[in-house]
């Protein structure tokens, strides 16, 4: 297999993915921490595993089963993993959750990850769905420069009968993952219809060190037109645990919808349609955001059919939001993208280009400060039987820069597939993980 010119190695007897090993709404997919990168995903049944790359012998670990997921493999393939290292050495996944109980593993000793621990769900087991609290989906663990911990996920209102999905919540850990804050409702938005829903997708929020901050990017779905639209920003203080705008007017606790459209919106997607957007932040404290878009029009049956999707690129300049530039296309959406801001002129993103039939090549692109060229591609899709998907950095670096892996979007008979790999990439090594 050809792969951008550089060697590739089997990480030996894991298991494959099935599925979706990743599923673009938990961050982060893998992390590093003391020479070793650990990553997590969903393996036969859709339950979870774990494996260990160690700098210094160059091998991975022996596979692990951390946990069963409590979604079942039939209909629900949502629930996979996010992991995170803490500054003990602690590894937590969070896993197993689409609008229902969060679910929560930590590893017994630190830094291995052969024997997990079943720590209590970190989200309200009160106060939503009976049996579920206020349910749980779209994930992103964090980590601030203080070791504390934070999970990020959309939820029901407080007192919601029926899952709306109209809040983005944040809860802390300062002891660990032992306890977990009350939720703070960063954005609660939409006052009406059923099955309207907001959500940040895996990457669309970043800790930035300098200032304390949590950058947030969102979109939201309009169940009347059958949707996702719209790009919002806003930021949240941890020294005064308010949300903010770009300009930097406090918006306090929580931001609503009128807020969030007068002073939040980023880009109207008008007719056509917006999806997954990641959020990165340069030396400067300004955010960088790549996202999916669509002119339209748009299905009423399927939102994923809405014409010609694109990879768009927008940044902060200090005054104001850049006009968005187009990278490239892609299939559609689901596809998902990586980037690594050099600096303001020098950027480096992972897409999933266009083919609007079978999906397409996974794409590096640089970015010069006023155009977007082509690098290379790191993984054809024509070398492999399944479509590529989810290039997401490897947390803190290491050995790899991104991990990706094969996606079965076969409708209802993508649960038969059970040979799905996971791919972990640098621009000198590709690892490929398969039995």
């Amino acid at each position: 297999m050809s792969l951008e010119g550089a060697h590739a190695s089997i990480m030996s007897g894991l298991p494959y993915g099935e599925s979706q090993p990743w599923n673009g709404i938990s961050y982060p997919l893998a992390y590093y921490y003391n020479g070793v990168t650990y990553v997590a995903w969903q393996g036969a049944n859709l339950d979870i595993y774990a494996a260990s790359y160690t700098s210094a012998t160059g091998r991975w670990s022996a596979p692990v089963l951390v946990a069963h997921n409590p979604l079942s493999n039939i209909n629900d393939d949502h629930g996979a993993p996010a992991i995170i290292v803490d500054n003990n050495g602690y590894i937590h996944i969070m896993y197993g959750q689409h609008d229902s109980a969060q679910k929560y593993v930590k590893s017994t000793n630190p830094e291995d990850i052969s024997a997990w621990t079943t720590m209590p769900d970190p989200t309200p087991t009160t106060g939503g769905l009976p049996g579920e609290g206020r349910g749980s989906t779209c994930t992103s663990l964090l980590k601030d420069s203080s070791g504390y911990l934070y999970l990020i996920f959309r939820t029901n209102r407080v007192g919601e009968s029926i899952k709306e999905d109209l809040v983005i919540a944040i809860t802390k850990s300062t002891d660990g993952g032992a306890t977990w804050s009350a939720p703070q409702d960063m954005v609660n938005v939409y006052t009406d219809s059923y099955l309207d829903r907001v959500c940040v997708f895996g990457g669309g929020a970043e800790y930035e060190a300098a200032t304390n901050r949590i950058h947030l990017t969102w979109n939201l779905f309009n169940n009347t037109v059958n949707k996702r639209e719209n790009l919002y920003y806003a930021y949240l203080n941890l020294n005064d645990n308010n949300m903010y705008s770009i300009d930097g007017r406090n918006l306090g606790s929580t931001i609503d919808q009128t807020e969030a459209d007068a002073y939040c919106k980023v880009v109207d997607s008008g007719a056509g349609a917006l999806h997954e957007a990641r959020v990165r932040v340069d030396a400067s404290g300004y955010p960088y955001i790549i996202y999916q878009a669509a002119s339209g029009p748009c299905s009423l049956v399927n939102f994923l059919e809405c014409g010609a999707w694109r990879f768009d690129f927008i940044k902060w300049t200090g005054s104001s939001w850049s006009a968005p530039v187009t990278i490239t296309t892609t299939r559609r959406t689901t596809e998902g993208n990586e980037f690594f801001i050099h600096s303001s002129t020098d950027i480096e993103a992972y897409l999933v280009g266009g083919n609007a039939t079978t999906g397409g090549d996974l794409e590096r692109w640089s970015w010069d400060g006023s155009t977007w060229t082509k690098v290379s591609t790191v993984l054809a899709r024509s070398q492999v039987p399944y479509q590529l998907s989810f290039p997401t950095e490897v947390v803190n670096g290491g050995d790899f820069k991104i991990v990706f892996c094969e996606r079965n979007d076969g409708g209802p008979t993508r649960f038969t597939i059970k040979t799905l790999r996971i791919f972990a990439y640098d621009t000198q090594l590709i690892v490929k993980r398969r039995s």
